[in-house]
């Protein structure tokens, strides 16, 4: 009874051995297939620099499985990235590689860091990250007038002011081709170039700026011509003689080239012309009341928007006192006869005269000079007439004349 029931174990053991065997035999159990991710691209692209709207290194990914001939899992995965990519910056996956590329178009929100996983695989992996980060270029922009930075001026004159803006990351500045005393300054992201050139050697000056401390520079160029002084030249008249109490014409100045103000100064004032002025003078009456000839120097300097200051010229002005002659004694108007002595008819001279003249008296008589005193005497020897007689002064600019009348009856 034992040894049948011991056969009858024997029996069973034997026949669930070999339902199992054909059981695992006609059920296999699959491989299992984990996605492998790896960088193919050189190592520096995935942590890169780039500047706005410049197309970053691509960077790239090889992914396969892990079972030699497993295409199965590739064609069935996908690729992610976690975090962000900056903006102009997407990713392909075609063919078991994996690409980030493009354009960055903002630098707002750099550095960007990205994270790449895969799905649909039967096994984790590790995610792979990276970072782009996106800087903006220097920038520099003209805020003075549009004229400034191509402007003309006379040696030892101020330029007119030449501002920039300075911007995207720009920290300093450098600029060269400057004419010598011209300089610049930078201060909170303004940079002035200002100053007076001290030499046209080499004008005109063609002056370059150039950011520095940003990502990448950014320039800026301008023109300064420097004119040698007496670029603009001034015709004034000749030196002008007048006397006291007489007008002088209105003067007016020209210019080299054509368009400059002036300004003109007065070297006495006492011929009545102010002590100084601009633009053209208007007429005036002279004055000198001095007895002798007083002289002033007029220098006129023209002005020019463009060109400066440019070379003087200058001319005199005369004024001479008027010569006097004032009757001291006797008449001037007389009536004698033919052979008797006239009254004497006495005049002072003065005012700068040294002498006098007598025109039209009557024959017989005449004029003498003692000093300052001129004299009319003598005894008329014609009856024609009556005479109108002229004392004129003599040895001044500005002469003086006395008349009177001398009636001769037979």
């Amino acid at each position: 009874m034992k040894k049948s029931i011991a056969l009858f174990t024997m029996l069973i053991v034997a026949i669930a051995t070999i339902i199992f065997s054909c059981t695992r035999l006609s059920v296999p159990v699959p491989a299992a297939s984990c996605i492998q991710v790896a960088l193919s691209s050189a190592a520096g692209t995935t942590s890169q620099t780039v500047t706005v709207n410049t197309a970053i290194t691509p960077i790239t990914y090889a992914v396969t499985g892990s079972i030699t001939g497993d295409t199965t899992a590739i064609d069935t995965i996908s690729v992610n990235v976690l975090g962000s990519l900056p903006p102009g910056v997407t990713e392909t996956f075609s063919g078991g590689v994996f690409t980030i590329s493009g354009t960055p178009t903002t630098s707002v929100g750099s550095p960007y860091t990205y994270t790449v996983t895969t799905t649909g695989s039967s096994c984790n992996n590790v995610a792979i990250t990276g970072s782009i980060t996106v800087t903006n270029c220097s920038t520099i922009t003209l805020t003075s007038a549009a004229v400034t930075a191509s402007q003309t001026v006379v040696i030892n004159n101020a330029i007119t002011p030449i501002t920039y803006a300075l911007g995207g990351g720009a920290t300093g500045e450098s600029v060269i081709g400057m004419p010598a005393g011209v300089t610049g300054t930078f201060a909170a992201g303004v940079l002035t170039i200002s100053g007076a050139p001290t030499s046209s050697a080499a004008s005109p000056y063609t002056y370059t700026v150039t950011t520095t401390g940003g990502a990448c520079t950014a320039t800026a160029t301008g023109t300064i011509t420097v004119e040698s002084t007496g670029i603009v030249t001034v015709t004034v008249p000749g030196s002008i003689a007048v006397c006291n109490g007489s007008t002088v014409a209105a003067t007016t100045f020209n210019s080299v080239p054509a368009g400059a103000t002036y300004t003109w100064t007065n070297s006495n004032t006492a011929i009545g012309l102010a002590a100084a002025g601009t633009g053209n003078i208007a007429s005036f009456t002279a004055t000198n009341t001095t007895g002798s000839p007083i002289t002033a120097t007029i220098t006129v300097t023209p002005t020019s928007a463009t060109l400066g200051t440019g070379t003087s010229n200058g001319y005199t002005i005369t004024v001479n006192p008027l010569s006097t002659i004032t009757l001291t004694s006797g008449v001037t108007t007389q009536t004698v006869s033919s052979g008797t002595a006239i009254t004497s008819i006495v005049y002072a001279i003065g005012g700068g005269a040294t002498g006098a003249t007598l025109t039209d008296a009557p024959a017989g008589v005449f004029g003498a000079l003692v000093g300052s005193v001129f004299t009319m005497s003598g005894t008329p020897t014609t009856t024609a007439g009556p005479f109108n007689y002229t004392v004129t002064t003599t040895g001044s600019t500005c002469t003086s004349t006395a008349t009177g009348t001398i009636t001769v009856t037979p």
